[in-house]
């Protein structure tokens, strides 16, 4: 509802927004997925982004303290201190003039973790513990992080760490079984984010002493129009096993029998390769483009022996020969063509064949039958049988009439 209007005639002007979803050139043709974010995508994807100026957001962050809160049996305080003199045995003290705190010139720190968690038996501690996603984070090499200062407020340059390890401590020299009784010793190796030096801010023990630990990540503002990478994120697919399948595709080279055994280089590819382990298999390396295929000449196996057949009751023929115009294909067996004439196996083998007039006399064990040549028998409904032209080379069997012995 409209209020605050004194008279008639006052000017109201209001201004209606629509909502477009609206696809860039970059994004079409392609798909998405998402990824947990970690070391190797900031490298690889966050890291190409130059045009971009640098902010860091943080994502976990955990205070530190002078001393260890923790002050040993019955007490169930766990966190992250610089030394630690708040147990009952001071020969398992880490003293303050001992701290861990970042020294000016120094690539390393120590973080000292009271209330560790305990192992199996539980005089151990649990190493597969990583207690907190903060210590797993600031014990991993890649991890990004920053300090803050407890008088000033103000945070650190961005420092990434370079290695980590992990001293299992005891804070008593008796009940061992309590965690309370469990101390932790990071040691963490690091360098500045960009001019990889030691630790150069002005936070000190003595003043402005760090009291929290900020794991940050570079945050890149979703308007930006820088979208294409230097260093591309690669996306390898696995091909699916397919035992059923057994064929074999031509190369360009044969190979006599003889050479069997012996290894062979096939001139043969199905992808083009970037140099940096990068393949593709389509052209321009578009999405859905042609790809480089194996062309379609396959052969398989068979399901049967591979051996010599006797056939006594066919015949195969090759091309034709012709010698008026010079025509012979007398070498020329094409199995994609009819080239074979199979007889009734009831008459036995053939024994001799011979061409008389335009027919081809066969001689079988049983019968001598006449096979027609060029041309083919339509049976009229009486029996009679009627001539026609055909393409087929052997045309149909017709048995001479009589008992032959």
């Amino acid at each position: 509802m409209l209020s605050g209007l004194s008279a008639i005639g006052d000017a109201v002007e209001i201004t209606l927004f629509e909502e477009k979803f609206k696809r860039k050139a970059e994004f079409y043709g392609r798909f998405f997925v998402k990824i947990n974010r970690n070391s190797a995508f900031d490298t690889n994807i966050i890291q190409t982004y130059p045009d971009v100026e640098a902010e860091w957001g943080i994502s976990n962050s955990r205070t530190i303290t002078a001393n260890c809160l923790n002050t040993g049996p019955g007490d169930g305080t766990s966190g992250a201190s610089w030394y630690d003199t708040a147990s009952a045995h001071s020969s398992k003290h880490i003293t303050q003039a001992n701290n861990g705190h970042p020294k000016l010139g120094n690539n390393f720190m120590r973080i000292y973790w009271a209330g560790a968690p305990t192992g199996d038996p539980k005089r151990k501690h649990d190493k597969t513990d990583t207690i907190n996603s903060w210590l797993k984070s600031l014990s991993q090499s890649g991890t990004k992080f920053r300090f803050k200062g407890s008088t000033s407020n103000t945070t650190s340059e961005v420092y990434v760490v370079v290695g980590c390890t992990i001293d299992y401590q005891f804070r008593r020299t008796n009940r061992p079984r309590l965690g309370s009784s469990k101390r932790r010793e990071y040691k963490i190796e690091f360098e500045h984010e960009l001019n990889k030096t030691p630790y150069e801010d002005s936070f000190t023990f003595n003043s402005d002493k760090i009291d929290e630990i900020q794991i940050v990540e570079k945050v890149i503002d979703g308007n930006n129009e820088t979208l294409t990478s230097d260093n591309p994120a690669i996306w390898e697919t696995e091909p699916k096993e397919a035992v059923d399948l057994d064929f074999y595709y031509e190369t360009g080279n044969t190979y006599p029998v003889s050479a069997h055994g012996t290894t062979h280089t096939i001139p043969f590819k199905n992808c083009y390769s970037y140099g940096n382990g990068v393949e593709t298999n389509r052209i321009r390396d578009d999405y859905n483009a042609p790809q480089i295929d194996k062309g379609v000449k396959v052969s398989t196996v068979l399901a049967e022996q591979y051996k010599e057949e006797q056939r006594k009751n066919g015949l195969i023929y090759s091309g034709i020969f012709n010698s008026t115009s010079g025509i012979n294909r007398l070498n020329q067996f094409i199995q994609g063509e009819k080239i074979t004439k199979d007889i009734n196996p009831h008459y036995g083998s053939i024994q001799k064949l011979h061409a008389r007039n335009t027919d081809l006399i066969t001689f079988c064990e049983d019968k001598v039958i006449k096979i027609l040549a060029n041309k083919d028998a339509l049976y009229n409904a009486d029996g009679n049988p009627q001539l026609t032209s055909t393409n087929r080379v052997l045309g149909q069997a017709v048995p001479f009439i009589g008992i032959w012995y």
